[in-house]
């Protein structure tokens, strides 16, 4: 049986759409990287970085923004203000050292009096004060909120966990001394192996309602591992109401290389105890 013309000029044009299909797909599949699973990229079917059913390793829940449980205002002079808010971050094993947000003061029929930003860092499930102290503003401020803009998340190993800052001792002591009518005395234990440039204390007392009525924050500077430390933060004034208890939190940015201090000549690395850095 004869092929007519038209028939072979079809053949031909199959022919060569099935020649230039299989060069696409060769260039293609040379040009497109393999899922190595150990290059820090998501390529190819992988699910996540590194992770997924073409690796065999189940990719972890992506993180979720920080949690602002409570946020109180104090007016502690005519236009000067702190703000005391409870941050809650509901990641296991993410912290970040850069989250950010931004403050702001309302009077009693909503008009904004003050915006402040800001960066703060959180651990892992860690539920943190942040507080901001002598914002100026105009009189008039009755409310304050709070709303993260931005987080940068790190991934931390269980062992990077292994940080803690126990409070030994501690005393509230009120009196009719001048300039220091309020002030609260503690102990903090450095109860990790590393040695920490700077170690933030944060000092709340409250009413027996949880009513924030006053807050102050120090700074320790060069604490040794598993030393303690004395500190004390004063009020210059009887603080308002009756305070029922304190609340005192004690931490160090882990995820700052420069808050490690330098043994023999080298420095401490936390990215040892996490990923993703």
């Amino acid at each position: 049986m004869s092929i007519s013309r038209v028939q072979k000029q079809a053949i031909v044009g199959l022919l060569y759409v099935i020649i230039v299909g299989a060069v696409t797909i060769g260039v293609y599949d040379l040009a497109t990287p393999d899922a190595t699973c150990t290059d820090g990229i998501q390529n190819q079917k992988e699910e996540g970085i590194d992770c997924g059913t073409v690796c065999g390793v189940l990719c972890d829940p992506a993180p979720v923004a920080p949690q602002v449980k409570s946020t109180q205002l104090l007016a502690v002079g005519s236009g000067d203000y702190d703000v005391v808010s409870e941050i809650v971050n509901p990641n296991n094993i993410y912290g970040s050292s850069k989250i950010g947000y931004v403050i702001t003061l309302t009077d009693q029929d909503g008009k904004l009096i003050a915006s402040e930003p800001g960066v703060f860092y959180i651990a892992p499930a860690q539920t943190k004060f942040l507080v901001r102290s002598s914002i100026k503003a105009e009189p008039g401020a009755v409310s304050a909120s709070i709303a993260i803009t931005e987080a940068v998340w790190e991934k931390v190993t269980p062992d990077g966990l292994l940080v803690n800052f126990p409070l030994r001792r501690e005393s509230f002591t009120e009196s009719r001394t001048p300039g220091a009518a309020s002030q609260f005395e503690g102990v903090v234990f450095n109860d990790s192996d590393f040695d920490f440039n700077t170690v933030d204390v944060v000092v709340v007392v409250l009413d027996a309602n949880e009513k924030v009525l006053g807050v102050n924050t120090t700074e320790l500077r060069t604490v040794a591992s598993r030393t303690e430390r004395y500190f004390k933060v004063v009020w210059p004034t009887l603080l308002p109401g009756m305070p029922a208890k304190t609340r005192i939190q004690a931490g160090a940015d882990l995820f700052s290389n420069e808050n490690f201090i330098r043994r023999y000549g080298t420095q401490e690395k936390f990215q040892q105890y996490y990923e993703g850095r």
